[in-house]
């Protein structure tokens, strides 16, 4: 939940293209299905743990001097999640969406017009998380 999904066809030999679109249009729209069933349980049962998870992650991107991008995406989907469910204010899905690829190493360097370190691009990377993040807020 809250992460990016991505749906595989394995066998393509001998199979149609429209069969192909067919099989994975159906078992995305069963993945849809199934998050959100379970969207739909977090909310009812305000899950202690989905919260701690994602008050972390709010924390995390608030408040790092340096943050990885494997880091950051997971903390951004929880957010995303949290913003979904309600429980943080203040960022569209769109605009959660567009830091994703905002805080991705080929933009931060060029953003920043010069060539960076991997510790160098981490803070500009929790700079950038901290500039982009700082209106939400946590309901939970």
């Amino acid at each position: 939940i809250g992460d990016f999904i991505t749906l595989k066809n394995q066998f393509t030999l001998g199979v149609s293209e429209d069969h192909i679109l067919d099989s994975v249009h159906k078992a995305g729209a069963e993945v849809m299905k199934l998050e959100a069933k379970r969207r739909e349980k977090l909310m009812l049962e305000k899950d202690g743990f989905m919260r701690d998870k994602i008050s972390r992650a709010y924390g995390l991107l608030l408040h790092s001097f340096q943050i990885e991008t494997k880091e950051a995406f997971e903390a951004l989907s929880l957010l995303k999640l949290g913003i979904d469910l309600e429980w943080v204010d203040g960022m569209t899905d769109q605009e959660i969406s567009a830091i994703f690829f905002r805080c991705r190493r080929a933009h931060l360097a060029l953003d920043s017009q010069e060539s960076l370190n991997p510790e160098q691009l981490a803070e500009k990377r929790a700079d950038y998380l901290k500039q982009q993040c700082h209106k939400l807020k946590l309901k939970i």
